[in-house]
């Protein structure tokens, strides 16, 4: 099993840990399947791989890992989770060190990049499906969402959707080997428009049948934070909140109702457009923004870049067939650097605070998370990102009951005990809640 897991873990490392390890704990034993053993598995892997990374230089050396670790790191060994006595449980966990390693997949072979046109007075966001022309099996089923058991048909169609807009993207095929997808870009392979800000997700059907609906990286709703766009004639989005591009100017989508201030002799020229009601400027240096209680610090020309987006990640839930989605539990914050060389983070969690939606203050601690929230990530009190979420305790069941009429049934919502209080009835996109 950990074998398994190290090797998904290094495949897919922006794949959380718990959902590889979700795959390969049935083929323990029931009596280990608990959450410390669970816990102590996940440490060890990602100790194990942390440990593979630093001595990557050992094949060139012509030594194992285990041998360049000795010259070069002392006392290596203390990063493992654990003590290992036994010498044939020692050797065991330690071969795992010169296992076969896995090439990285890269996140960015199926995605979507986030741009800008303008056109005269009016701008719009325009989503564009980046994809590689074949997948292995196990790649597409990765990135599809697709269980290990579930059978693959031959010829599929992805579609990208956001909000009530859906486009053709691709249409995917078996090859005649059996062994990979071909992926080949329909005639529009993106989607822009008034919906385009929204999530937008890959949706692969056959005929009318909707198979599988998959947020792909790049295709998270625009936050409320500002959106920031390359000067130049792509305008690709390469901010949603404070940041320091190297770029000479940028082009910044303001929120609505925010005082900006610009500093040090900054040039801040308005375009004469707008983009989902927001004003768009250009800037040649540091402009502060601040909404409400949010400060954002935006600087250009900057030394070192970093450019980067955010993402949550977590266990999210629908309400009905198409209402709205919502978190069980308070979601993660991801750092998802533009430099396709670097690899996502999580963000750490000091930096990340939440409140309610209506009044409050911002806190660090996510205990009492629920409901309407903002969540934002600030560092050295700079907004890097703000998004709103809804939040429903992390146990919540929901499942829809379909009634005898077409198009309507029921929403039974289970599992938060005393976390959650209901003061009312609401149709939720064709079904009633009953709670």
């Amino acid at each position: 099993m950990l074998k398994a897991c190290l090797r998904d873990h290094e495949r897919y490392p922006t794949e959380s840990m718990d959902e590889i390890l979700s795959r390969y704990i049935q083929f323990v034993s029931p009596t280990l399947q608990i959450g410390e053993v669970r816990r102590l598995a996940v440490d060890l892997v990602q100790a194990i791989a942390r440990l593979r990374k630093q001595s990557d230089e050992a094949q060139t050396r012509g030594i194992t890992r285990r041998e360049y670790l000795d010259q070069t790191v002392n006392g290596w060994e203390s990063q493992l989770p654990l003590r290992v006595e036994e010498p044939e449980a020692k050797e065991l966990l330690l071969s795992l060190l010169d296992a076969a390693k896995a090439e990285p997949f890269s996140r960015h072979a199926l995605s979507l990049s986030t741009s800008m046109v303008i056109d005269g007075n009016v701008a719009f966001v325009i989503r564009s499906l980046r994809c590689p022309s074949t997948l292995t099996e196990e790649d597409f089923r990765r990135v599809g969402r697709f269980d290990s058991n579930a059978e693959l048909l031959p010829r599929m169609t992805g579609y990208l959707q956001a909000g009530d807009q859906r486009v053709p993207a691709i249409s995917v095929s078996r090859s005649s080997d059996g062994k990979t997808f071909r992926l080949t870009k329909l005639t529009v392979a993106s989607l822009s428009g008034e919906q385009a800000f929204n999530e937008t997700a890959l949706i692969l059907a056959v005929g009318g049948e909707e198979l599988q609906r998959v947020v792909l990286p790049g295709g998270e709703a625009l936050p409320e934070s500002p959106w920031i766009f390359t000067s130049d004639e792509s305008h690709q989005l390469i901010g949603v909140g404070s940041a320091r591009p190297r770029d000479e100017s940028v082009l910044v989508a303001l929120p609505a109702d925010c005082e900006i201030t610009p500093e040090d002799m900054a040039e801040v020229n308005e375009l004469g457009c707008s983009i989902a009601g927001r004003k768009i400027v250009k800037l040649t240096g540091m402009l502060s923004l601040r909404c409400e209680d949010v400060l954002y610090r935006i600087a250009t020309k900057s030394d070192s870049n970093r450019d980067c987006l955010y993402e949550l990640r977590g266990t999210r839930r629908r309400l009905g067939t198409g209402g709205s989605e919502v978190w069980c539990g308070p979601p993660i914050v991801w750092q998802i650097p533009l430099n396709e060389a670097e690899v996502p983070s999580e963000v750490q969690r000091e930096q990340v605070q939440w409140k309610p939606v209506t009044g409050g203050q911002w806190s660090n601690n996510f205990d009492s998370c629920l409901g309407h929230i903002q969540i934002r990530v600030c560092k050295d009190e700079d907004t890097r990102y703000l998004v709103r979420c809804i939040v429903m305790p992390p146990r919540i069941q929901l499942k829809v009951l379909p009634s005898a009429t077409q198009g309507s049934g029921v929403l039974r919502i289970s599992g938060y005990q005393s976390q959650l209080r209901i003061s009312h009835f609401r149709r939720l996109a064709g079904v009633v809640a009953i709670l």
